[in-house]
C-alpha cells in the first residue's frame, strides 16, 4: 500500500504530471480563444454541474458570462482596464490619481531590473497574467538569481514552469 502511495506521489509531483497539466492548460487557453462560447459552456457545466443558459440568462453567473462573451471583447475600455499598467492612465483621467499605489518602475525584460535600486519591500508583477507576482518582504533574504529566473519564465508566459 505504501509503495503505491509513493508511486502516485512521484507521478503527481514529477515531470510527467507537470507536462500533462501544461498540455491541459494550453488546450484550455486554445479552446477559450478558438471557441469561447463552447469553452465557457463546457467549463460552466464542469464547475457548476448545470448547463449555461446564454439565450435567457437568469442567474448572476449566467449574466456575467453573457456580458463577457457578447460585450467585453469589443469594448475598448475593458481592454484598457484589463492592462495593469494602462489602467493607471484611465484612473488618472477620471481624477482619482490619489488612490494609485506607488509605481517604482516598468521593465520590458527581467534582466533590466536593478534589484539594488528597489526598496527593502516590494512586489514585482507581470502585466499579462494573474498570479504572476514575486513578493519580497525583506530584500536581504531575497535570492536574486532564483527570482530573476522565475521572472523570466513568467514574462515568457510559462506559469507552470515558474511555479515548479
Amino acid at each position: 500500500m505504501k509503495k503505491n502511495i509513493k508511486r502516485i506521489f512521484k507521478f503527481v509531483l514529477g515531470r510527467p504530471y507537470r507536462w500533462l497539466m501544461k498540455d491541459k492548460v494550453w488546450w484550455r487557453k486554445f479552446l477559450s480563444v478558438a471557441a469561447p462560447v463552447y469553452a465557457s459552456k463546457r467549463l460552466y457545466k464542469k464547475a457548476l454541474g448545470k448547463k449555461l443558459n446564454l439565450k435567457n440568462p437568469q442567474t448572476l453567473n449566467e449574466k456575467c458570462m453573457w456580458l463577457k462573451l457578447n460585450t467585453y471583447y469589443r469594448h475598448p475600455l475593458i481592454t484598457e482596464c484589463c492592462d495593469k499598467y494602462r489602467v493607471r492612465d484611465y484612473v488618472k483621467r477620471m481624477g482619482c490619481a490619489e488612490i494609485l499605489n506607488d509605481l517604482i518602475g516598468v521593465w520590458d525584460n527581467p534582466d533590466k531590473i536593478d534589484f539594488d535600486k528597489l526598496p527593502n519591500q516590494f512586489v514585482l508583477k507581470c502585466n499579462h497574467g494573474c498570479g504572476y507576482n514575486i513578493i519580497c518582504t525583506d530584500k536581504n533574504t531575497l535570492n536574486i538569481q532564483k527570482n530573476k529566473k522565475t521572472a523570466k519564465k513568467m514574462a515568457a508566459g510559462r506559469f507552470l514552469e515558474a511555479l515548479c
